[in-house]
């Protein structure tokens, strides 16, 4: 089984705790190829946080992180295949694993938690879609998954047709 491992933080930890001669607390994403499954952690380096874990399709996913981490030469076709996949592979990442481990890292560390709908109650973003127009609803349902699913509310969109057509 190969890993590869990714550490990050951010720059607002890094003036919060450097300064303070305190360890500069980060976060550790692994990718590990496991038969036919790629599995991606993430949890603080320093451990002491949960461990979130993804689950992916190593047929679609590995190549995709493979040709990152060897950064191969390609042409421009490949280039953009592999850039939309990528971009699917991160919004993946990013919603299961980056984002919670942010929140995480942030709150650990006495910072406010990012700016994001998505840490707002479902009850409350639900109330936020129905608001919204119907053509802007469906655009919203475009931007993760999670979303997704709360945006193809059949009540919702129920509503929203008697708002925009009237009862029929």
């Amino acid at each position: 089984m190969r890993a590869n491992q990714v550490s990050y933080t951010v720059p607002q930890i890094l003036q919060h705790q450097g300064n303070n001669g305190n360890r500069v607390e980060a976060v550790v994403l692994e990718f590990r190829k496991w038969r036919q499954f790629m599995n991606v952690y993430g949890s603080f380096a320093s451990g002491g946080s949960t461990c979130y874990r993804l689950r992916m399709d190593n047929k679609r996913f590995a190549p995709v992180i493979e040709s990152v981490w060897e950064n191969r030469n390609m042409n421009e076709r490949d280039e953009l295949v592999l850039e939309k996949e990528v971009l699917e592979f991160w919004r993946i990442v990013k919603d299961g694993i980056a984002m919670p481990l942010l929140i995480d890292l942030c709150t650990k560390v006495c910072l406010s938690a990012p700016s994001s709908l998505m840490c707002l109650p479902p009850e409350l973003r639900m109330k936020i879609l129905e608001s919204l127009r119907g053509v802007d609803i469906a655009k919203v349902g475009r931007v993760c998954k999670e979303l997704r699913n709360l945006a193809s509310n059949d009540e919702l969109w129920k509503k929203k047709y008697a708002e925009e057509f009237g009862d029929c």
